[in-house]
């Protein structure tokens, strides 16, 4: 059981810290945030956390967060962003969710949710 918590707690660390660096133009910190949404409403997903609205709003919030996160970047960092690193972030972002039991993560999920609501 505190194996699955510590799991539970690394992926939502690592998913604050993101998953990739990012470019040089494109905000870190709204990236960071862009990725803690992924991974909040994937686990939301799959532990059913969420309902229609509650996902609609950590949907929302991640947009939010990949438009700052692009505002000043360049022509080129926008294209591997899209092209390259948010479909590895995604894809990495499903394997740890995979492997978390949802009973050990509500507490950092709830904490989450209320991070992205800010």
């Amino acid at each position: 059981m505190k194996s699955r918590i510590t799991l539970a707690a690394a992926a939502f660390a690592l998913a604050a810290m993101g998953a990739r660096e990012a470019a040089a133009d494109v905000d870190a910190q709204c990236y960071n945030d862009w990725n803690a949404a992924l991974v909040t409403l994937q686990v939301g997903e799959k532990c059913k956390f969420l309902d229609g609205a509650g996902a609609e709003k950590v949907r929302k919030a991640q947009d939010q967060r990949m438009q700052c996160a692009l505002a000043k970047a360049t022509a080129a960092e926008r294209a591997e962003m899209t092209g390259k690193t948010v479909p590895a972030a995604q894809k990495d972002s499903v394997a740890q969710v995979a492997a978390m039991q949802c009973g050990s993560v509500r507490g950092a999920f709830d904490a989450q949710v209320k991070a992205l609501a800010k």
